[in-house]
């Protein structure tokens, strides 16, 4: 596997947990993108893989959870 194929594969997960985070709370990703302080297109291109996430953001995302930066990392 490529680099870049492994931070598109990394991107895709990360997303796909936050996604799954969310709804299992029940909150909308546009509340969700309020409470990160990013724009709900924003949030919907990181849940969907397509867009590059900083350490910082996944951090920021993971807080505003209330879970930990592995259960959105985590590759199951």
């Amino acid at each position: 596997m490529s680099n870049d194929e492994a931070v598109r594969r990394a991107q895709r997960i990360v997303g796909m947990n936050i996604r799954s985070e969310r709804e299992a709370q029940k909150i909308t990703q546009k509340d969700l993108a309020q409470r990160c302080e990013i724009s709900s297109v924003e949030m919907g291109l990181i849940e969907c893989g397509e867009r590059d996430i900083t350490v910082a953001t996944v951090l920021h995302i993971a807080e505003q959870l209330g879970v930990s930066v592995y259960i959105l990392t985590r590759d199951t």
